[in-house]
């Protein structure tokens, strides 16, 4: 078994993501990963992949206890995002539901037609989002026994400590 830094497996994983998926995760798990002290809530909404990946990057180049934290922390909110919110089913039917009901009630109040079709657009693309989402969920859970156990994680950290 190969010693590999946990957090260039987890970017290189994310790198090989669609657009899409990439730039969601960049957002969502930056609201919860940044500390608003160190980066601007402003300008972290207008670039959270430069945010994200400057952050990956001191990370990957921190020392080996900072690089196995960064390491658990991503692979639990990834998990928490992708599998468990965007790969989930109930999820999808929420999102198609919600937006279709939102929809109607701004329909029935007189607003914009172009407004109202684009809250409908959101309902309508929810089954191709559900299958893209549901795909990656599928990658990441098969990701992680092969790149990213715990025993491949202690295995990296004592090849930094025999370094």
């Amino acid at each position: 078994m190969q010693a590999e830094n946990p957090p260039e497996a987890i970017r290189g994983w994310i790198l090989s993501q669609p657009t899409e998926v990439r730039s969601s995760i960049h957002f969502m798990v930056g609201m919860l990963l940044f500390d608003r002290d160190e980066v601007n809530e402003a300008d972290f909404i207008l670039d959270p992949e430069k945010h994200f990946m400057d952050w990956l990057n001191v990370k990957t180049d921190s020392h080996e206890k900072g690089i196995v934290a960064a390491a658990l922390h991503l692979r639990s909110l990834i998990q928490y995002f992708v599998v468990d919110h965007f790969g989930n089913k109930e999820q999808w039917d929420y999102i198609a539901n919600s937006n279709s009901s939102i929809a109607e009630d701004l329909r029935s109040q007189g607003e914009d037609p172009n407004f109202v079709e684009t809250i409908e657009s959101v309902a309508r693309s929810a089954p191709f989002r559900q299958r893209l989402w549901h795909r990656v969920a599928s990658d990441w859970t098969h990701f992680i026994p092969t790149r990213l156990t715990n025993d491949r994680i202690r295995f990296w950290q004592a090849s930094q400590n025999q370094a």
